[in-house]
């Protein structure tokens, strides 16, 4: 099969870069300064202390010349609307369309585009970013795509694209619980994010405080509440399942996936794709209660830490007496 990856960043280079190395038939669709370094230099993944170094083609939309059976999406979330329009030549009648956003409202952008045939659901996770001489390194070891069609089947195209993408230390599976698999990775990347946007740190360093602990819980558990509200319920057992993967007491900003705002203006960017969906669906009147991620994170950060150290001098005698989080 061959397959276009939309975006050659720190996710789609990461999964290109990997998908070429195994030597699948991979194109990147990239701006043209991208497109050029790519050309000259190649591509370069760190991976477990390792450089991969792999030479895939680079083009631009104005080359596209013929329909790619898997279309990889890993652009920035304001730049999906450009995405759909420049993908078009490249979608044929046998074609799927393959997200890595982490949000949940340009899955309705892609299928009014191309419909739900074409479009599946997916859950794409990885820590990686591009450091300053254009490479991908891998931050953390996770690699793993979810995909799954919306009516909940499992047909043989399904396993045809699992298939071609699963590769040694990559992991592909068809869920036949895709819509539920979407809401808990926007769960998490709302309550997490907030947390580590509003505290102004990240989120080992709040959870070593045993009061921020009880903040983010929080957050999670509104954030679980407002999927609830609006017919995205995860799985029951999801909010245990993210209470487990907390990290740990640590203050190592480089190995923790939800780095802090200050000097991380990119993942914030990212967070602006769950959390604006979020703010639409308040907007449309149906959470009206989850208010807090609409406000300017800045605005709440020296609130919200004056509010935890009021919390933990006068507090003490709560019956409510919130523990640290560990990981499970």
């Amino acid at each position: 099969m061959r397959i276009l990856v939309v975006g050659a960043g720190a996710v789609g280079g990461y999964f290109g870069g990997l998908w070429s190395a195994a030597g699948c038939d991979i194109t990147f669709l990239a701006r043209e300064a991208r497109r050029v370094a790519i050309a000259q230099s190649g591509l370069t993944l760190v991976r477990e202390g390792r450089e991969i170094r792999t030479r895939p083609q680079a083009i631009i939309a104005a080359d596209i010349r013929s329909p790619f059976d898997i279309v990889f999406l890993a652009v920035p979330g304001h730049a999906v609307v450009d995405a759909i329009a420049e993908i078009r030549p490249a979608i044929g009648p046998g074609s799927v369309i393959i997200s890595s956003l982490n949000g949940v409202r340009h899955f309705d952008a892609l299928r009014e585009a191309y419909g739900a045939d074409v479009v599946l659901g997916s859950v794409v996770k990885c820590v990686t970013t591009l450091d300053d001489m254009g490479r991908v390194v891998e931050l953390a070891p996770v690699a793993e795509i979810a995909i799954g069609a919306w009516t909940g089947d499992t047909s043989q195209r399904l396993e045809a694209v699992r298939s071609c993408l699963a590769i040694e230390g990559l992991t592909v599976r068809v869920s036949p619980i895709i819509h539920e698999e979407i809401a808990e990775k926007w769960l998490m990347m709302v309550a997490l994010g907030a947390a580590n946007s509003l505290m102004g740190g990240n989120v080992g360093e709040i959870n070593a405080d045993p009061y921020g602990a009880w903040a983010i819980q929080e957050m999670l558990k509104e954030a679980h509440w407002a999927l609830v509200e609006i017919d995205m319920s995860p799985r029951p057992a999801a909010l245990d399942t993210l209470q487990r993967m907390l990290p740990p007491d640590r203050s190592d900003t480089e190995r923790d996936p939800l780095k802090t705002l200050h000097g991380c203006t990119p993942f914030f960017g990212e967070l602006d794709q769950p959390r604006g969906g979020f703010v639409r669906q308040r907007d449309r009147g149906q959470m009206e209660q989850f208010c807090i991620l609409q406000k300017p994170a800045r605005l709440f950060n020296h609130l919200l830490r004056l509010s935890i150290h009021i919390r933990s001098l006068l507090d003490t005698n709560a019956s409510h007496q919130p523990g640290r989080v560990t990981e499970g």
